[in-house]
């Protein structure tokens, strides 16, 4: 079959085709390298074809940040999410140890942390296209249930009762993993199973399938998968013929790329192709027949018979960057396969979409590369199709952009879907009447009877934060696909002016109204509140930026490699100094007492310098390497220049240290966190000079009456923590894959606790890891829920008060201790 092509929608994307996701080509080379050594092969490519936002220099910075921070001792790749189990059993025992030793100081319990979100993100002007993050999958125990269980990319499994009018976390306590498929038990539907990881990002592996018996209040890993291995699950199926029998896509995972495990026998086979695989699917209304397809080519399996390639003169062959297969839910014998292929060039796009209509005997082309090509952009990365459930020949596909195909005429019908859908479509479910569309802003639903999509994300906060800054209630932060973020506590809805990535973003401290903030290439300035903002300079990723401590009116910012410096509020940036001879500085800080005393650091080495209110042409640095791991941020101490700390990401012995003498001799200053990365240092000069951390798995806190790092971690998920504010009375904390959260500061012991419903920050939902000590009197009426790892302990001096209302859930250990505060 060959049409004609009518076009209703387009968008004019010629400068991302071709080059569009060749970097991921070229990283494949090299990905048995250490991560520094695939950097080094990664920049000379990228000079080579032009650092730029159309060759998706910054994709690759932001795989390369990502596995920079999460590498282990020897600089390497590897599962991360099977050493951060580990490391919260640690912490765990940790926090344990503080509640019941009487020799050391237990005042961990004092982290007590909320979610402090909006709903809702609007991207302004009446736009409602979903900004929350990214969600990779939903999944419904029936139809007509109003349930729905959705996957997100970095936060875990979410739950709605009310068909998305809110939603609720299932994985606090739990590592915070991405989750690329969720399957409802056909026989149980509470039984729910989550396959962990990414199966499109290529930094967030798969350890296993996790699954719940009690709809997600607990889970445990059900399937456990090679932990040695690097592979990302991209789908997860249930055998029609065997209710305990599981089948898992997998991609970059040795041997064959089918993984076939039975829960109940333990029993595990590879099967199907020696390549990548990426969907599955059962034949309409037949149970014997099974299809796949992966990076080479699509197969068929009926009965009991071994999987067979499908060859036809009308399909492609391989090698393939992305395929899917779907079935028309009106039609028991159609079904369609859509393929994404490197060309002669290595550019990934997209191939081809051909039909059977006879279950695979023959086959259709409907739509290639010989008409107008419009769904070429990024589809190596995401790429999805569905059919409509009452017309097969309506198809949907997903790459950057979603796209709806009309056939069954003389034109083949091609629309571009974007009221209410945000950029980079990760999947695609008709279930019942709705449509659901997951993508890097959250999920959009058409439900019947309504012209257009619509955001579904009310409270499903996955939002990936690098940064953020605090100004009274105001927060601003910049997020991972879903740009910059504005909003005031209490907001219902917050407001996304800048799109793109976001990085590094301050707000003045005497004008609320002056605004910096980052994109992959750029930062900008506002002066009216983010309404409008303008560019300032060119810049590298996450480029840092701060104002002088001694000056609210000088700002300085890295770009260009160099330290600009404006004295005017960054109405111009007259001062350009030299400081690297290098691109690449991460973070910065200057001393308080002694504002001529400023430290940089890349992430392998330290510069300082004593002169840097001098001219420019004076000022001078001496330069320092820092050797092993990642350096992620560097801390002066504001009473005492010569106090410095810099910390490491990766998973290093060592990650925290400090320097006594200005950054010439660093000691190890990890007591306590071990092998955890770290992403962030704050000082909190109420608090006997402490500090507080920001991790992989939560925030920590040490001062100087202390000997190690505690947990500061009550309430928060078991999520990265990339930045850190203190303003007022509390600390912020920037969550990659949780949004933003607040606790008040480190203090010493309560005399009285008043913990009931009202003052619950949890507001019903898992109650997590708490321990709560008052030197006097403990009252609660609270209900402690929790899923896995909720452990709650009461411990007060005189009395503990459990009122009217007070109960603890099935699988949660209460514990009432009559010990006060051990300070």
């Amino acid at each position: 079959m060959r049409s004609r092509i009518y076009i209703i929608a387009i968008f004019l994307l010629g400068a991302f085709f071709g080059n569009s996701q060749k970097w991921t080509i070229e990283l494949e080379k090299h990905i048995d390298k250490s991560v520094s050594e695939i950097g080094v092969e990664m920049e000379k490519y990228f000079e080579g074809i032009g650092r730029t936002k159309a060759n998706k220099y910054h994709k690759f910075l932001r795989w390369y940040d990502y596995a920079s921070n999460h590498q282990n001792e020897e600089g390497y790749q590897f599962n991360h999410s099977i050493k951060n189990r580990s490391l919260l059993k640690t912490m765990n025992a940790q926090i344990k140890k503080y509640a019941t030793s009487p020799d050391t100081d237990s005042r961990y319990y004092h982290g007590g942390w909320s979610s402090i979100n909006p709903n809702n993100f609007s991207v302004g002007g009446g736009d409602l296209t979903p900004t929350t993050g990214r969600i990779n999958c939903v999944a419904k125990p029936s139809p007509t249930s109003a349930i729905i269980y959705a996957g997100t990319a970095t936060g875990g499994v979410w739950k709605s009762y009310n068909n998305g009018a809110s939603w609720i976390p299932l994985w606090d306590g739990m590592i915070q993993t991405g989750v690329s498929s969720i399957v409802i038990d056909y026989n149980n539907p509470n039984h729910i199973l989550a396959l962990s990881g990414d199966g499109d990002a290529k930094f967030l592996y798969t350890t296993g399938v996790y699954h719940s018996y009690d709809a997600g209040d607990t889970w445990t890993l059900a399937i456990k998968l090679d932990e040695t291995q690097l592979g990302r699950g991209t789908k997860l199926l249930q055998s029609k013929t065997d209710q305990y029998e599981f089948f898992i896509c997998m991609r970059d995972y040795p041997g064959k790329k089918m993984i076939r495990y039975n829960i109940s026998t333990l029993a595990i086979t590879k099967e199907v192709s020696p390549e990548s695989v990426f969907d599955i699917e059962y034949q309409t209304n037949d149970n014997n027949i099974l299809w796949v397809s992966g990076t080479a080519g699509l197969f068929k399996k009926e009965g009991n018979n071994p999987w067979a390639e499908v060859n036809h003169a009308n399909l492609p062959t391989s090698s393939f960057t992305r395929a899917a297969v779907a079935m028309a839910p009106s039609n028991e014998n159609v079904l369609y396969y859509a393929v994404a292929k490197k060309t002669s060039i290595e550019a990934e796009t997209f191939y081809g979409l051909y039909k059977s209509p006879n279950k695979g005997l023959t086959w259709d082309i409907m739509y290639d590369t010989t008409k107008t090509d419009i769904m070429t952009y990024q589809c190596g990365y995401d790429f999805t199709l569905d059919v409509d459930p009452d017309d097969e020949n309506k198809v949907y596909i997903g790459t950057g952009f979603f796209y709806k195909l009309t056939f069954g005429g003389p034109e083949v019908v091609v629309e571009t879907l974007t009221e209410n859908i945000h950029q980079d479509i990760h999947n695609s479910f008709h279930i019942g009447n709705n449509h659901y569309v997951c993508t890097d802003g959250g999920i959009s639903v058409k439900s019947p009877g309504s012209s257009t999509y619509n955001g579904l994300n009310n409270g499903l906060i996955c939002t990936q934060f690098y940064d953020l800054d605090v100004y009274g209630s105001t927060i601003i932060g910049g997020t991972q696909d879903t740009g910059t973020k504005k909003w005031d506590i209490g907001d219902l809805v917050g407001y996304r002016p800048v799109g793109l990535d976001g990085f590094d973003c301050m707000i003045d401290p005497t004008n609320p109204d002056i605004i910096y903030t980052s994109t992959q290439s750029k930062k900008q300035r506002s002066t009216d509140g983010m309404i409008t903002y303008s560019d300032i300079f060119s810049a590298t990723y996450q480029a840092p930026m701060a104002f002088a401590v001694d000056n609210p009116n000088k700002v300085i910012i890295h770009a260009l490699d160099k330290l600009n410096v404006s004295y005017d509020n960054g109405a111009t940036f007259p001062t350009a100094i030299n400081a690297f001879e290098t691109k690449g500085v991460v973070s910065m800080s200057q001393c308080a007492s002694n504002p001529n005393v400023l430290y940089l650091v890349k992430p392998d080495s330290l510069a300082r310098t004593e002169n840097f209110n001098s001219s420019a042409s004076s000022v001078s640095f001496i330069t320092s390497k820092i050797s092993g791991g990642n350096v992620k941020g560097v801390l002066v101490h504001p009473d005492s220049c010569n106090v410095v700390f810099h910390v490491k990401s990766g998973y290093l012995n060592e990650q925290i240290f400090k320097s006594i003498d200005g950054g010439v001799e660093f000691e190890p200053y990890s007591q306590g966190v071990s092998e955890i990365p770290v992403f962030c240092i704050y000082y909190d000069h109420v608090n006997e000079n402490g500090y507080y951390i920001g991790t992989e798995l939560g925030v920590f806190y040490r001062n100087s009456t202390m000997d190690e790092w505690i947990p500061f971690s009550t309430y928060l998920p078991r999520v990265p923590v990339y930045d850190l504010k203190i303003n007022n009375n509390y600390i912020y904390a920037a969550t990659f894959g949780r949004g933003v959260w607040r606790s008040p500061r480190f203090k010493n012991c309560a005399t009285d606790l008043n913990l009931v419903q009202e003052n619950d920050p949890t507001a019903g939902t898992n109650s997590g890891q708490q321990i709560h000590k008052a030197s006097n009197i403990i009252v609660s009426d609270r209900i402690i829920r929790g899923k896995s790892g909720t452990d709650v302990l009461y411990q007060a001096g005189n009395y503990i008060d459990l009122t009217d209302g007070f109960h603890a859930k099935n699988y949660n250990l209460f514990t009432a201790k009559a010990a006060g505060c051990i300070e």
